[in-house]
């Protein structure tokens, strides 16, 4: 949990971009580990690569036996590949109706 000090140099630092700590998320979602079987996970977040609820979700993909992980931005990553690699696009004549396009244009 950020105390005082730490809430008192992000200020000065005008760095207010606080997120959920994956121990937290870890200790909450243990509880729900059967639910997330066969599911597809859509996380809405500022950036994925800096989102702990979509490293939790990459790194439990297959404890979890989730479906498939979307994770959706509005912008670029400034850190994107540093912590995970990037996907892989699907292969030419895959079955991807999409295949990189915004899917507000497919």
């Amino acid at each position: 949990m950020a105390g005082k000090e730490s809430l008192a140099r992000a200020n000065k630092a005008k760095n207010d971009e606080f997120y959920t700590q994956l121990p937290d998320i870890e200790a909450e979602l243990r509880h729900y580990r059967a639910q997330f079987d066969g599911k597809v996970v859509l996380c809405n977040c500022d950036d994925p690569y800096e989102s702990n609820f979509f490293k939790y979700f990459a790194m439990n993909f297959n404890h979890l036996g989730l479906k498939k992980l979307i994770a959706t931005s509005y912008a670029g990553s400034p850190i994107v590949g540093e912590q995970l690699p990037p996907a892989k696009r699907p292969a030419a004549g895959s079955s991807s109706r999409l295949q990189g396009r915004d899917h507000r244009s497919a």
